[in-house]
């Protein structure tokens, strides 16, 4: 809406330059509409907390078992996971990172269990609880068809 205001002239005289994210009068609705252009109706500060993403109970669950699941004290040769994260950080393509021992290790205990956290964090009811919260779904447990 701010970058609006540079090309129609006539939105400066309907609308005060303090609060032109809220005021959207007829004369301008049908110029932004001549214009093709769509109005955001979120407060451009609001929409980080707003998104139904952020919302979710996925990163909640994500930030839990992380600290509860951990494989720091098993041998990589007795999981695979970890023998193969631990490899892919031992190789050429990785030696650039400069990362210090201990940075490695959380490193690749982190994302050897990250495919069990993400199968935990990542339900369908987990998803939809951000979708339900900020107003995009009306009902909590209906179903979603993409088409």
């Amino acid at each position: 809406m701010i970058a609006v205001t540079h090309f129609i002239p006539a939105f400066e005289e309907v609308c005060d330059i303090r609060k032109e994210l809220k005021c959207v009068s007829n004369k301008t609705r049908q110029l932004l509409n001549d214009w093709k252009v769509i109005a955001n109706k979120q407060n451009a500060a609001l929409t980080a907390v707003e998104q139904a993403a952020d919302l979710a109970k996925v990163f909640k669950v994500i930030n839990q078992e992380a600290r509860r699941l951990t494989v720091t004290d098993i041998d990589p040769s007795r999981h695979p996971m970890k023998m193969k994260v631990t490899i892919a950080f031992q190789s050429d393509e990785m030696k650039h990172l400069n990362l210090g021992s201990k940075k490695t290790g959380t490193l690749i205990d982190f994302i050897s269990v990250l495919p069990v956290i993400a199968t935990k964090a990542a339900t369908r009811e987990n998803i939809l609880f951000g979708m339900h919260k900020n107003g995009i779904l009306r009902c909590y447990h209906c179903h979603i068809v993409l088409q």
